[in-house]
Protein backbone atom coordinates (compact mmCIF):
# COMPACT_ATOMS: atom_id res chain seq x y z
CA UNK A 1 0.00 0.00 0.00
CA UNK A 2 2.41 2.42 1.25
CA UNK A 3 4.79 1.42 -1.84
CA UNK A 4 1.71 2.21 -4.34
CA UNK A 5 1.40 5.44 -2.94
CA UNK A 6 4.79 6.38 -3.17
CA UNK A 7 4.82 4.93 -6.80
CA UNK A 8 1.74 7.40 -7.63
CA UNK A 9 3.16 10.75 -6.03
CA UNK A 10 6.41 9.62 -8.26
CA UNK A 11 4.83 9.76 -11.82
CA UNK A 12 0.93 11.17 -10.96
CA UNK A 13 -1.34 11.09 -12.97
CA UNK A 14 0.26 8.74 -15.15
CA UNK A 15 0.08 5.18 -12.87
CA UNK A 16 -3.51 5.94 -13.23
CA UNK A 17 -3.99 7.04 -16.51
CA UNK A 18 -1.52 5.22 -18.60
CA UNK A 19 1.78 2.50 -18.99
CA UNK A 20 5.41 3.65 -17.73
CA UNK A 21 8.25 2.01 -17.82
CA UNK A 22 10.79 1.93 -14.54
CA UNK A 23 12.74 4.57 -16.14
CA UNK A 24 9.90 6.94 -15.29
CA UNK A 25 10.06 6.05 -12.10
CA UNK A 26 13.09 7.44 -10.83
CA UNK A 27 12.00 9.65 -8.46
CA UNK A 28 10.54 6.87 -6.34
CA UNK A 29 13.91 6.14 -4.76
CA UNK A 30 17.41 6.43 -5.16
CA UNK A 31 18.57 3.41 -6.87
CA UNK A 32 16.79 0.13 -7.37
CA UNK A 33 13.17 1.35 -8.34
CA UNK A 34 13.13 -1.15 -10.64
CA UNK A 35 13.31 -4.46 -7.90
CA UNK A 36 10.66 -2.43 -5.99
CA UNK A 37 8.81 -2.64 -8.98
CA UNK A 38 9.02 -6.28 -8.79
CA UNK A 39 7.70 -6.17 -5.46
CA UNK A 40 4.31 -4.92 -6.81
CA UNK A 41 4.66 -6.92 -10.19
CA UNK A 42 5.07 -9.91 -7.85
CA UNK A 43 1.97 -9.48 -6.51
CA UNK A 44 0.23 -9.12 -9.59
CA UNK A 45 -0.51 -5.00 -8.54
CA UNK A 46 1.06 -4.01 -11.32
CA UNK A 47 1.34 -5.94 -14.58
CA UNK A 48 3.35 -5.76 -17.87
CA UNK A 49 1.32 -3.97 -20.29
CA UNK A 50 2.88 -5.27 -24.39
CA UNK A 51 0.26 -3.07 -26.31
CA UNK A 52 2.09 0.15 -24.82
CA UNK A 53 5.82 -0.85 -24.72
CA UNK A 54 7.41 0.75 -27.11
CA UNK A 55 8.75 -0.57 -30.89
CA UNK A 56 11.47 -3.42 -30.41
CA UNK A 57 10.51 -4.33 -26.46
CA UNK A 58 9.37 -7.95 -27.63
CA UNK A 59 11.09 -9.77 -30.47
CA UNK A 60 12.08 -13.24 -31.23
CA UNK A 61 15.49 -15.11 -31.75
CA UNK A 62 16.14 -17.99 -32.84
CA UNK A 63 12.27 -18.80 -32.18
CA UNK A 64 12.68 -18.14 -28.61
CA UNK A 65 10.60 -14.45 -27.53
CA UNK A 66 13.03 -12.32 -26.16
CA UNK A 67 11.98 -8.93 -24.63
CA UNK A 68 14.21 -5.76 -23.98
CA UNK A 69 13.82 -5.24 -19.91
CA UNK A 70 14.12 -1.87 -19.95
CA UNK A 71 11.61 -0.85 -22.62
CA UNK A 72 8.84 -2.98 -20.84
CA UNK A 73 5.23 -1.23 -20.28
CA UNK A 74 3.88 -1.76 -16.87
CA UNK A 75 0.15 -0.73 -15.80
CA UNK A 76 -2.02 -0.60 -12.55
CA UNK A 77 -3.88 -3.51 -11.81
CA UNK A 78 -7.51 -2.38 -12.03
CA UNK A 79 -9.24 -2.13 -9.01
CA UNK A 80 -12.38 -4.66 -8.48
CA UNK A 81 -14.77 -1.68 -7.63
CA UNK A 82 -13.11 1.79 -8.76
CA UNK A 83 -10.98 -0.05 -11.70
CA UNK A 84 -7.20 2.14 -12.52
CA UNK A 85 -8.87 5.47 -11.06
CA UNK A 86 -8.18 8.23 -8.66
CA UNK A 87 -10.49 7.52 -6.21
CA UNK A 88 -9.16 3.92 -5.88
CA UNK A 89 -6.01 5.77 -4.99
CA UNK A 90 -7.92 8.41 -2.69
CA UNK A 91 -9.45 5.07 -0.71
CA UNK A 92 -5.43 3.73 -0.09
CA UNK A 93 -4.48 7.12 1.20
CA UNK A 94 -7.37 6.54 4.08
CA UNK A 95 -6.40 2.81 4.77
CA UNK A 96 -4.32 2.35 8.20
CA UNK A 97 -0.86 0.80 8.52
CA UNK A 98 -0.93 -2.09 10.86
CA UNK A 99 1.81 -4.15 9.83
CA UNK A 100 4.93 -3.38 10.88
CA UNK A 101 7.03 -6.30 9.96
CA UNK A 102 6.41 -5.75 6.26
CA UNK A 103 6.76 -1.83 6.85
CA UNK A 104 10.01 -2.56 8.44
CA UNK A 105 11.30 -4.85 5.64
CA UNK A 106 10.28 -2.47 3.00
CA UNK A 107 12.06 0.34 4.95
CA UNK A 108 15.23 -2.07 5.19
CA UNK A 109 14.56 -2.42 1.36
CA UNK A 110 14.35 1.55 1.15
CA UNK A 111 17.69 2.04 3.07
CA UNK A 112 19.60 -0.57 1.70
CA UNK A 113 19.09 0.96 -1.55
CA UNK A 114 20.18 4.65 -0.29
CA UNK A 115 23.32 3.26 1.66
CA UNK A 116 24.17 1.46 -1.51
CA UNK A 117 23.53 4.38 -3.94
CA UNK A 118 25.90 6.14 -2.29
CA UNK A 119 28.57 3.56 -1.75
CA UNK A 120 28.73 3.02 -5.87
CA UNK A 121 29.11 7.05 -6.10
CA UNK A 122 31.81 7.30 -3.19
CA UNK A 123 33.70 3.94 -5.32
CA UNK A 124 33.37 6.38 -8.43
CA UNK A 125 34.93 9.32 -6.97
CA UNK A 126 38.01 7.25 -5.48
CA UNK A 127 38.55 4.88 -8.99
CA UNK A 128 37.33 1.81 -6.81
CA UNK A 129 35.25 -0.77 -9.08
CA UNK A 130 33.61 -3.33 -7.61
CA UNK A 131 32.42 -6.66 -8.91
CA UNK A 132 28.74 -8.07 -8.64
CA UNK A 133 30.24 -10.83 -5.76
CA UNK A 134 31.74 -7.81 -3.72
CA UNK A 135 28.60 -5.52 -4.27
CA UNK A 136 26.43 -8.11 -3.36
CA UNK A 137 28.68 -8.94 0.27
CA UNK A 138 28.44 -5.27 0.89
CA UNK A 139 24.78 -4.90 0.37
CA UNK A 140 23.89 -7.97 2.55
CA UNK A 141 26.34 -6.31 5.20
CA UNK A 142 24.51 -2.90 4.74
CA UNK A 143 21.52 -4.38 5.35
CA UNK A 144 22.13 -6.07 8.14
CA UNK A 145 23.65 -2.80 9.82
CA UNK A 146 20.81 -0.81 9.34
CA UNK A 147 18.53 -3.10 11.52
CA UNK A 148 20.71 -1.22 13.99
CA UNK A 149 22.10 2.10 13.05
CA UNK A 150 20.43 4.63 10.85
CA UNK A 151 21.22 5.40 7.26
CA UNK A 152 23.56 8.75 7.87
CA UNK A 153 25.76 6.62 9.93
CA UNK A 154 26.05 3.68 7.30
CA UNK A 155 26.97 6.70 5.38
CA UNK A 156 29.59 7.31 7.41
CA UNK A 157 30.87 3.60 7.79
CA UNK A 158 31.49 3.76 4.01
CA UNK A 159 32.78 6.88 3.39
CA UNK A 160 35.53 6.10 5.94
CA UNK A 161 36.30 2.45 4.84
CA UNK A 162 36.49 3.45 0.78
CA UNK A 163 38.40 6.60 1.68
CA UNK A 164 40.86 3.80 3.29
CA UNK A 165 41.28 1.43 0.70
CA UNK A 166 41.86 4.60 -2.04
CA UNK A 167 44.69 5.09 0.49
CA UNK A 168 46.05 1.38 -0.06
CA UNK A 169 45.93 1.91 -3.99
CA UNK A 170 48.41 4.68 -3.88
CA UNK A 171 50.97 2.41 -1.79
CA UNK A 172 53.55 0.74 -4.29
CA UNK A 173 52.60 -3.02 -3.08
CA UNK A 174 49.20 -2.42 -3.89
CA UNK A 175 47.51 -2.54 -7.11
CA UNK A 176 43.67 -0.72 -7.70
CA UNK A 177 41.85 -4.15 -7.88
CA UNK A 178 43.43 -5.63 -4.27
CA UNK A 179 42.55 -2.27 -2.37
CA UNK A 180 38.98 -2.74 -3.91
CA UNK A 181 38.96 -6.19 -2.44
CA UNK A 182 39.59 -4.76 1.09
CA UNK A 183 36.43 -2.86 0.70
CA UNK A 184 33.47 -5.52 2.01
CA UNK A 185 35.90 -7.18 4.65
CA UNK A 186 36.91 -3.40 6.02
CA UNK A 187 33.14 -2.05 6.17
CA UNK A 188 31.74 -5.77 7.85
CA UNK A 189 35.02 -5.19 10.78
CA UNK A 190 34.25 -1.68 11.21
CA UNK A 191 30.04 -2.69 11.94
CA UNK A 192 31.40 -5.87 13.71
CA UNK A 193 33.94 -3.37 16.03
CA UNK A 194 31.05 -0.68 16.53
CA UNK A 195 28.91 -3.52 17.80
CA UNK A 196 31.08 -5.55 20.05
CA UNK A 197 32.45 -2.11 21.58
CA UNK A 198 28.96 -0.10 21.66
CA UNK A 199 30.75 2.66 19.73
CA UNK A 200 28.63 6.13 18.89
CA UNK A 201 28.71 6.17 14.97
CA UNK A 202 28.75 10.11 13.02
CA UNK A 203 26.65 11.38 11.45
CA UNK A 204 26.26 11.60 7.64
CA UNK A 205 24.24 14.57 6.10
CA UNK A 206 22.62 13.81 2.94
CA UNK A 207 24.38 14.27 -0.67
CA UNK A 208 22.16 17.11 -2.40
CA UNK A 209 23.16 15.18 -5.73
CA UNK A 210 20.94 11.80 -3.54
CA UNK A 211 17.22 13.15 -2.82
CA UNK A 212 15.06 10.42 -0.47
CA UNK A 213 12.86 10.03 -3.58
CA UNK A 214 8.42 9.73 -2.84
CA UNK A 215 8.97 6.44 -0.61
CA UNK A 216 11.50 8.18 1.59
CA UNK A 217 9.49 11.42 1.60
CA UNK A 218 6.15 9.14 2.53
CA UNK A 219 8.40 7.15 5.66
CA UNK A 220 9.13 10.60 7.41
CA UNK A 221 5.52 12.03 7.04
CA UNK A 222 3.85 9.28 8.22
CA UNK A 223 6.07 8.01 10.86
CA UNK A 224 9.36 10.47 11.16
CA UNK A 225 11.42 8.21 10.29
CA UNK A 226 14.61 9.58 7.64
CA UNK A 227 18.10 9.08 7.03
CA UNK A 228 18.57 9.80 10.75
CA UNK A 229 16.24 7.58 12.59
CA UNK A 230 18.50 4.16 13.70
CA UNK A 231 16.59 1.20 12.80
CA UNK A 232 16.14 0.27 16.49
CA UNK A 233 14.11 3.13 16.55
CA UNK A 234 12.79 2.69 13.44
CA UNK A 235 11.17 -0.98 14.55
CA UNK A 236 9.57 0.69 17.38
CA UNK A 237 8.16 3.01 16.14
CA UNK A 238 6.67 0.86 13.34
CA UNK A 239 5.43 -1.33 16.27
CA UNK A 240 3.53 1.31 18.10
CA UNK A 241 0.88 0.73 14.27
CA UNK A 242 -0.29 -2.25 15.98
CA UNK A 243 -3.72 -2.16 16.90
CA UNK A 244 -4.56 -1.68 21.28
CA UNK A 245 -6.10 -4.85 22.04
CA UNK A 246 -7.81 -2.68 24.98
CA UNK A 247 -9.78 -0.09 22.90
CA UNK A 248 -7.10 2.39 23.51
CA UNK A 249 -6.20 2.38 26.82
CA UNK A 250 -2.73 1.33 28.21
CA UNK A 251 -2.17 -1.56 29.61
CA UNK A 252 -0.19 -2.87 32.59
CA UNK A 253 2.71 -4.73 30.45
CA UNK A 254 2.57 -8.66 31.97
CA UNK A 255 5.56 -9.78 34.29
CA UNK A 256 6.88 -12.27 31.09
CA UNK A 257 6.77 -8.87 28.75
CA UNK A 258 9.09 -6.63 31.17
CA UNK A 259 11.42 -10.22 32.53
CA UNK A 260 11.78 -10.83 28.44
CA UNK A 261 13.16 -6.80 28.00
CA UNK A 262 15.37 -6.74 30.99
CA UNK A 263 17.24 -10.51 30.12
CA UNK A 264 17.24 -9.28 26.16
CA UNK A 265 19.21 -5.67 27.30
CA UNK A 266 21.70 -8.04 30.04
CA UNK A 267 22.33 -10.48 27.56
CA UNK A 268 23.62 -8.31 24.43
CA UNK A 269 24.72 -6.00 27.52
CA UNK A 270 22.43 -2.91 25.79
CA UNK A 271 20.61 -2.17 29.23
CA UNK A 272 21.45 2.25 29.19
CA UNK A 273 20.53 2.33 25.52
CA UNK A 274 17.28 -0.23 25.93
CA UNK A 275 16.29 2.52 28.79
CA UNK A 276 17.40 5.42 26.95
CA UNK A 277 15.07 4.58 24.45
CA UNK A 278 12.13 3.58 27.00
CA UNK A 279 11.99 6.67 28.37
CA UNK A 280 12.04 8.60 25.24
CA UNK A 281 8.56 6.54 24.19
CA UNK A 282 7.23 7.61 27.33
CA UNK A 283 8.25 11.40 26.65
CA UNK A 284 6.58 10.81 23.49
CA UNK A 285 3.10 9.43 25.29
CA UNK A 286 3.39 6.33 24.95
CA UNK A 287 2.15 4.43 27.65
CA UNK A 288 4.35 1.56 29.49
CA UNK A 289 2.33 -1.05 27.98
CA UNK A 290 3.07 0.00 24.51
CA UNK A 291 6.31 1.21 25.20
CA UNK A 292 7.64 -2.31 26.60
CA UNK A 293 6.22 -3.67 23.38
CA UNK A 294 7.60 -1.73 21.14
CA UNK A 295 11.04 -2.61 22.46
CA UNK A 296 10.29 -5.97 22.29
CA UNK A 297 9.69 -6.04 18.90
CA UNK A 298 12.72 -4.15 18.69
CA UNK A 299 14.63 -7.04 20.26
CA UNK A 300 12.71 -9.42 17.76
CA UNK A 301 13.63 -7.89 14.82
CA UNK A 302 13.55 -10.10 11.45
CA UNK A 303 16.80 -11.64 9.70
CA UNK A 304 15.95 -9.99 6.15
Amino acid sequence: MLLIIALDFAISPRLTSSAFTVGDCKALAPMDVGLLIDKLKGKGIVREDPPSAAPGTYFLRDGHLMVNTHQIAYALAPDTHFGRSEEAMQVLLTREYTDPSALFSLWLDFASADAVCYLLDKCRSFDHELDEQQLSEIRSTLRNGLKTHSVSQIWFVIWKNVKDAASLARLVYYTATRATATIPGKIRRTLEKIEKEGSIVRKWDRPDYQPAGTLGMLFNELFGIDEDTPGLEVLERLALLLPEENGGEDEVPRNESVRQLLCNALISDTGPQMMERFAALIREGHGVGRAVAALLGADAAPSI
